[in-house]
């Protein structure tokens, strides 16, 4: 599983990549490495951006590093070097991560790295190694502590944000419209009764805090992988998050056991390793479950900056690697839905809209599924209307780019409306969207009804 959501990550990537971070991208990554370069001393440039990418950042680089990454993760896929495929999906993942600023922000992301860690330890070794085999106790454990983390960590943060709709247990009554890439059968819900909305809220933490019966025995367990399986299957009905619903779905499973799952114990052989092999494991597993650990502290109420000095020092020196996170899932909820839109204007004539691919524009178009597809740039766009525009620069970035008529940025979008002629000025504006009810669909056939705001930056013009 881990292997698959490797490879739709890749290929996903493959769409976008140049636009985002190419030579001639939105954020190119050569931009950010000259700029650490710039700050820091050469022995301490790998540490702070962890890249493959500073041995050449151009188009042919960034095809090279997402294609290799697909073909690692095929290596996974098809249990062939499965354990090498997974340390070259990290290093390649991270290279691309380490570089694209604030096209990789999401917890989604720090989750693959993390899966590909604990693969590593639950792998077999050997170039086509028997599929069956048992994995050692420790590597077990780090799986089993990753799904705990992961549930745990959902409910807990939920309650230490002190966000009011989750402690009414009125979160999801506007959920369904504000998630980043709502889905049709979103639609439908949204619709529903209040009543459904505060039950699918309660159940919601009654699955997440149940996590310490983990630690029971297996019938907890089974308990916790069945609800927590059966929430993410809710949510991706509703909603796409990409493949981080399909994540956690085969991190639930490591709750279970071959009884479980089948019905009875299945024969297993447990290999025989090398003393080195399992110092290295043993290492591996002893520094990630330390910098977890310290992660996980902060859901009891801790602030993450005021870690104890022991564990304080590990998680600074590994936080570039982003292999062990905090996962804060929806800890505090949107209650309204603002929406960016591109326009392009000429003298005299009227402005044209840049369609995306991925955020609704018509008011009749159905919200469409994607996963596990993530578009980076119309994602960020929904994280942008929450803070300043000030915050988020890829956004005037991304109108100067289609002033220039970027061909690899215009990809991102779904058409040109300017068919490669580019406009004399990019306006980027705001808009409240709203589902509709079921009367007014049955009305009108709209899925959504908008309302103007006003402008979200000054206009971008072309410099004469």
């Amino acid at each position: 599983m881990v292997g698959v959501g490797f490879a739709a990550n890749f290929l996903s990537l493959a769409t976008q990549v140049h636009g985002l971070v190419g030579p001639s991208g939105i954020l190119p990554a050569r931009e950010w490495l000259d700029t650490v370069a710039a700050a820091d001393p050469p022995w301490l440039r790998l540490v702070d951006a962890p890249s493959l990418l500073w041995l050449g950042a151009s188009d042919r680089a960034l095809d090279l590093l997402v294609w290799g990454g697909f073909a690692s993760s095929l290596l996974v896929v098809i249990n062939r070097l499965p354990r090498l495929g997974l340390a070259l999906c990290w290093l390649l993942y991270l290279s691309f991560l380490s570089t694209a600023r604030a096209f990789s922000g999401f917890q989604s992301d720090g989750l693959m790295l993390e899966c590909a860690v604990v693969g590593l330890l639950l792998a077999p070794r050997g170039f086509r190694p028997r599929l069956g085999g048992e994995p050692s106790r420790l590597a077990l454990f780090c799986g089993r502590f990753l799904a705990f983390r992961l549930v745990f960590e959902a409910g807990a943060a939920k309650l230490v944000s002190h966000d009011p709709s989750w402690r009414a247990l009125t979160a999801l009554t506007d959920y369904y419209e504000n998630c980043p890439f709502p889905s049709r059968i979103g639609w439908w819900a949204a619709n529903l009764p209040r009543d459904c909305h505060v039950a699918a809220a309660l159940f919601t933490l009654l699955v997440e805090l149940s996590a310490p019966l983990i630690a029971l025995g297996r019938r907890p367990r089974a308990l916790v992988a069945g609800g927590w399986i059966a929430l993410q299957l809710g949510i991706l009905a509703t909603a796409s998050y990409t493949f981080l619903n399909g994540a956690a779905i085969a991190i639930g499973f490591l709750l279970l056991d071959d009884r479980m799952l089948c019905g009875r114990d299945l024969p297993s052989e447990r290999p025989r390793r090398r003393p080195i092999r399992s110092i290295a494991a043993i290492a591996l597993a002893s520094v990630w479950l330390l910098v977890s650990t310290a992660w996980l502290l902060p859901s009891f109420g801790g602030d993450p900056g005021e870690l104890p000095a022991p564990l304080a020092l590990p998680v600074e020196l590994l936080h570039p690697l982003r292999s062990a996170n905090r996962y804060a899932l929806f800890a505090a909820m949107t209650h309204e839905r603002l929406h960016i839109e591109f326009v392009g204007m000429r003298a005299g004539q009227p402005f044209r809209v840049y369609p995306l691919r991925w955020q609704p524009q018509r008011l009749d178009g159905a919200p469409r599924a994607m996963a596990p597809h993530l578009p980076r740039f119309d994602w960020n766009l929904w994280f942008a209307v929450l803070d300043d525009a000030g915050e988020h620069p890829f956004v005037a970035r991304a109108a100067e780019r289609l002033l220039d008529g970027d061909r690899e940025v215009l990809a991102l979008f779904a058409a040109d409306p300017f068919a490669g002629s580019p406009p004399d000025e990019i306006r980027v504006l705001l808009f409240r969207w709203k589902f509709t009810d079921a009367a007014a669909r049955a009305r009108t056939g709209a899925y959504w009804q908008r309302e103007y705001i006003g402008e979200y930056e000054p206009p971008t013009t072309r410099v004469q």
